[in-house]
C-alpha cells in the first residue's frame, strides 16, 4: 500500500488491501495445515494418552484463536489506513502516522465520518455474531468469527484515530507547547480514551444486567464492550511506543550511547519484568478459571 502507484490511488490501494487479506489468510491456513500434519505424525510416533490428547487439543484451540487474531489485526489496520485515505485524500505512513500539518488540518466532517464508520463497524461485528450462531458449518463459523474480530478492531482503530484528529483540530500540541509527535500527546489521548472506555463499559455492564434486556441484546452489548478493551490496548500501545522512541532518542545523544536496537530491547525487557507478574497473577488466572467454567467462548468470541 505504501509503494507507488498504490499509495497514490484509492482504487489501487484497495487492491493492495485485498491482496494482503488473501495473503495473510492463506499463510494462516497453510501453517495450520502443516501443524495438523505434524500433530498426526506426533500422535503416530508417540504413545497416545489422555493427557497428551488434551494438551494437543488445547494447543490446536489456542493456535486457531491466535490465527484469527493475526488475520483480524492485519485486516483491520490496513482497512483503517484505507478508510483514512478515502476520507482525507492522503495515505498515512507505514505506522499510521501523519505529518503535523495533516493532523491539524482535519475538519469536523472528517472526524464525524470516522466516528460513524466506527459505529458501522460495531454493527457489523454484532451482525457477525448473530449470523454465526445460526450456521452449523465450522469453516463458515470461523470465517464469521474472523470477520467479527476484524470489524471490532476496525471500530477501535477508528475511535483511536478520531481522537488523534480531535486533538489535532483543537490545537492541543500548540496549547501544551509540544510537537505533534510528542509522547505527552499520546499519553493524554490514551488516558482520555481509557476514561471513555471505562465509563462506557460500566454503563453497558449495568445495562446488560438489567432485566429488560434479553439474551440477544446482552450478546450485542458484550460484543461492543469487547471492542472497547481493544481500544484501550491500542491507545496505550501507541503511547508506550512513542515514549520508548523518546527515551531512546534522549539516551542516544550521550557520548557512550548504545545502539538503538539494544536500547529498545533492554527497555522492552524492563517492561516485561513489570507487566508479566501482574498478567500471571490476575489476567491468566481469571482466563483459566473462565475456561474451566465453560465460559471462554463467550469471553474470547464476544
Amino acid at each position: 500500500m505504501q509503494l507507488s502507484p498504490f499509495a497514490d490511488n484509492f482504487g489501487l490501494c484497495f487492491l493492495a488491501w485485498c491482496i494482503a487479506v488473501f495473503g495473510i489468510v492463506g499463510m494462516v491456513i497453510g501453517s495450520e495445515k502443516l501443524r495438523d500434519v505434524c500433530l498426526r505424525k506426533l500422535k503416530g510416533d508417540w504413545y497416545s494418552s489422555d493427557l497428551l490428547d488434551a494438551k494437543l487439543h488445547l494447543l490446536d484451540h489456542q493456535t486457531h484463536h491466535g490465527g484469527n487474531d493475526v488475520i483480524a489485526l492485519v485486516t483491520s489496520f490496513l482497512l483503517i489506513q484505507l478508510v483514512r485515505f478515502g476520507i482525507s485524500g492522503h495515505l498515512p505512513n507505514l505506522y499510521g502516522s501523519e505529518t503535523a500539518v495533516d493532523v491539524e488540518s482535519h475538519t469536523s466532517f472528517q472526524i464525524w465520518a470516522l466516528i460513524i464508520i466506527a459505529l458501522v463497524g460495531a454493527c457489523f461485528s454484532g451482525a457477525g455474531y448473530f449470523i454465526r450462531r445460526k450456521i452449523a458449518s465450522p469453516p463458515a463459523k470461523r470465517g464469521l468469527l474472523t470477520f467479527q474480530l476484524s470489524m471490532a478492531m476496525t471500530k477501535s482503530w477508528c475511535f483511536f484515530f478520531a481522537g488523534v484528529w480531535i486533538m489535532g483540530s483543537i490545537g492541543s500540541a500548540k496549547t501544551l507547547g509540544v510537537s505533534e509527535g510528542s509522547a505527552l500527546l499520546d499519553v493524554l489521548l490514551a488516558l482520555a480514551l481509557s476514561g471513555y472506555a471505562f465509563f462506557l463499559i460500566f454503563v453497558l455492564d449495568k445495562l446488560a444486567d438489567a432485566d429488560f434486556t434479553g439474551p440477544d441484546a446482552d450478546a450485542f452489548i458484550y460484543t461492543f464492550m469487547g471492542g472497547l478493551g481493544i481500544l484501550i490496548g491500542f491507545a496505550w500501545e501507541q503511547a508506550f511506543e512513542r515514549s520508548l522512541e523518546t527515551v531512546v532518542e534522549a539516551m542516544d545523544e550521550g557520548s557512550h550511547a548504545w545502539p538503538e536496537p539494544v536500547l529498545k530491547a533492554v527497555l522492552a525487557f524492563c517492561v516485561v519484568i513489570l507487566v508479566l507478574p501482574a498478567w500471571r497473577i490476575w489476567i491468566l488466572r481469571t482466563a483459566m478459571q473462565a475456561q474451566k467454567e465453560g465460559g471462554m467462548d463467550s469471553i474470547m468470541n464476544w
